[in-house]
C-alpha cells in the first residue's frame, strides 16, 4: 500500500488524514481520508477492525510523526495509556488519487513474514489488527496427510511417511517441500502451497480448509517518479522485504526512505546535492539503519523481537548490504554522494 510514496504534505487534521496525491496522469490533487471510520480503539490500543478512535483520544497527543499515527487512547477503565502507534503506510493506499484505507488481509503472502518450518512447526511474524507483528507457530503435520505420495490438505500425519522437509516462499506461493512415500512405499518428491489454507487470522497463523485457491490480493509496487532517490528508498526497502519474506514490509521500509517526510528528504539533496554540511549532518543524525530499525521496533508486537533477529539469518545480512552498496555506487555515477554507513542486518538484529 504505502501511500507515501505518491504523497506529500501530509497531515492529520482531527481525524482525518490530509495530502495531495498523485494520480495516474502524474498530476497532483488534494485527498482526505477520515481514520475514525476506519479504526477504533481496543481498550487503549488502536484496531483496524473497529472505529472511532480519535472519541476515545487524549487530544493533545494525537499526531503524525511521518506516516505513524501516534495517540493515547483510553483504555475500558477509564484511564489513559501510553502512547501508541500504527504505520498507516501499512493500510492506506493511493486509489488513483484518492487516499483510500484497506483492511487486514488473511493472506500469509501479504500480511506474514520470516515464515520457517522446524520439524512440522510452521512459526513467523503475522500483522494483526493491532498493525502490529505477533509471533504464532502452527503445526502443519495435523492439517496435511500423505495420499499416495502426494501432500492432502484436511488429513493428518504427513511426516510419519516423509521426509527432507523445507518452505520455499516467493511473492506467490509459500510452498511446503519434501520426499513423501506413495503406494509403493517409495519416496517422491512432493509440494503443496500451504498459503492457500494457512491464514493470518488478527495475527495468528491458522489452518482454514479450502476447496478452491483463493484470489490473491492485486499487488502493485508504486511507480517510481523521476527522483533516484526515491528509486533508491524504493530499491532498499525491497532489499529489506526479500530478507524478511514480505514485500509490503519492505515497501513500507522503502516508502519511508523515499518520501518527502523520510529520511532521505528528496526536497534538501535536490536542493543542496548533499554538499551543504547540514544537510549532510542531517544524514549523519538519521542514518538509514536506525530507520529500518525503528520502522521494524514499531511493528512488533511484545516477544516478537527476539524471532524476527532469528529470521534474518547470518547470511541476509549481507546480502542486503552489498545490494545496498551497488545501490549507493550508482548514486555516485549521478553525482550523489550518500552518507550511509550501517550494516542492516546489525540494525535488524537490535
Amino acid at each position: 500500500m504505502a501511500f507515501s510514496l505518491t504523497s506529500k504534505q501530509i497531515e492529520l487534521r482531527g481525524s482525518w488524514l490530509v495530502a495531495y496525491v498523485q494520480k495516474p496522469d502524474a498530476q497532483w490533487t488534494f485527498s482526505k481520508l477520515n481514520l475514525n471510520d476506519h479504526i477504533g480503539n481496543k481498550d487503549g490500543q488502536f484496531d483496524v477492525t473497529m472505529s472511532g478512535w480519535s472519541n476515545s483520544a487524549k487530544s493533545d497527543s494525537c499526531r503524525l510523526e511521518g506516516t505513524l499515527l501516534v495517540a493515547q487512547l483510553r483504555h475500558m477503565n477509564g484511564s489513559f495509556g501510553q502512547e501508541i502507534t500504527i504505520n498507516l503506510d501499512l493500510f492506506v493506499r493511493n486509489n488513483s488519487g484518492a487516499l483510500a484505507f484497506q483492511k487486514l488481509h488473511d493472506s500469509i503472502i501479504l500480511s506474514s513474514c520470516c515464515l520457517k518450518i522446524e520439524q512440522t512447526s510452521l512459526s513467523g511474524l503475522s500483522l494483526a489488527a493491532d498493525g502490529k507483528l505477533h509471533y504464532s507457530t502452527v503445526d502443519l503435520n495435523e492439517y496435511y496427510g500423505n495420499i499416495r505420495g502426494e501432500f492432502k490438505s484436511g488429513e493428518k500425519h504427513y511426516a510419519w511417511t516423509g521426509r527432507n522437509f523445507r518452505l520455499e516462499d516467493s511473492s506467490k506461493s509459500v510452498k511446503l517441500i519434501g520426499e513423501l512415500k506413495d503406494g509403493s512405499h517409495v519416496y517422491r518428491a512432493a509440494e503443496v502451497d500451504i498459503s492457500i489454507c494457512v491464514v493470518n487470522q488478527n495475527g495468528r497463523l491458522t489452518f482454514i480448509k479450502q476447496t478452491v485457491k483463493k484470489e490473491q490480493a492485486a499487488r502493485a509496487l508504486a511507480t517510481c517518479t523521476n527522483s533516484t532517490i526515491v528509486c533508491a528508498g524504493i530499491l532498499v526497502g525491497m532489499a529489506v522485504g526479500t530478507a524478511l519474506g514480505n514485500p509490503l514490509i519492505g515497501g513500507v521500509i522503502g516508502a519511508g526512505l523515499a518520501s518527502p517526510i523520510g529520511i532521505l528528504a528528496e526536497t534538501k539533496i535536490a536542493d543542496a546535492l548533499i554538499d551543504d554540511p547540514r544537510v549532510r549532518s542531517d544524514i549523519h543524525e538519521a542514518t538509514v539503519g536506525r530507520y529500518i530499525y525503528e520502522t521494524l521496533r514499531n511493528m512488533l508486537a511484545a516477544g516478537a523481537a527476539a524471532f524476527l533477529a532469528e529470521g534474518v539469518s547470518a547470511a541476509a545480512g549481507p546480502v542486503i548490504d552489498t545490494f545496498i552498496e551497488g545501490v549507493v555506487n550508482g548514486l555516485a555515477t549521478k553525482g550523489l554522494k550518500l552518507v550511509i554507513d550501517f550494516s542492516v542486518y546489525s540494525a535488524l538484529k537490535k
